[in-house]
Order: C-alpha cells, then sequence, then structure tokens
C-alpha cells in the first residue's frame, strides 16, 4: 500500500492482482480495502482503499476466494467471473482464480 501510495502521481491508476491467499474477511484483504485493523497489537489504518473487482460486478456472490484484481478509479469492471476451466480433471489453479474486463 505504501508503494501504491508514494507513486510517482497520485492520478496513476492502479490494478493490484495476485493469489493473496487470504480471504475477503481477513484482515491483509480488509486493510487492502480500506479498513483499520489490528497487526501485531497495534491500530493499523490503510492510507487509501482500494475497490475489488468481483464484488463491484457481483456484490451477490462475495463467496470464498483468495484470487483478487484490486484497483482504483478511473477502471471500472464491466465484468469478472471466477475461472472454473477443467481439462481433463486438470484445473489451471488450486483454488478459483479471477479474471476482469475493465473500462478505462
Amino acid at each position: 500500500m505504501d508503494k501504491i501510495k508514494n507513486r510517482k502521481s497520485a492520478d496513476t491508476p492502479v490494478l493490484f492482482v495476485g493469489d493473496f491467499n487470504a480471504y475477503r474477511t481477513t484482515e491483509p484483504t480488509l486493510y487492502f480495502l480500506g479498513e483499520s485493523i489490528e497487526f501485531e497489537g497495534k491500530p493499523h489504518t490503510p492510507p487509501f482503499g482500494l475497490r475489488e473487482a468481483y464484488a463491484v460486478v457481483h456484490p451477490e456472490q462475495t463467496g470464498p476466494t483468495i484470487d483478487f484484481i484490486f484497483f482504483t478509479d478511473p477502471f471500472r469492471p464491466i465484468a469478472a467471473q471466477s475461472i472454473q476451466t477443467n481439462r481433463d480433471g486438470v484445473r489451471p489453479s488450486d483454488h478459483r482464480p479471477i479474471e476482469a474486463v475493465f473500462e478505462w
């Protein structure tokens, strides 16, 4: 978050993508979303909050996932889905990777 906050221009849009190995309701993810958390007995307040593409597109379907596509304005997600590819019993990941389409 500090690296994003200290980017050359605060107007530069951000896509922060990855397998975070943390659910939507855990402290790291909540921190990315702009919520204050407690870590090692101390409160930590993020410098800003990111938005999460899948949750914006599907607010009613925020099930367990550890993969996220976080973003800032002016990006606007218009589609997002969990990749469920299965070829001969082989999946691309051991969990639910996410893909999203944005307007910019």
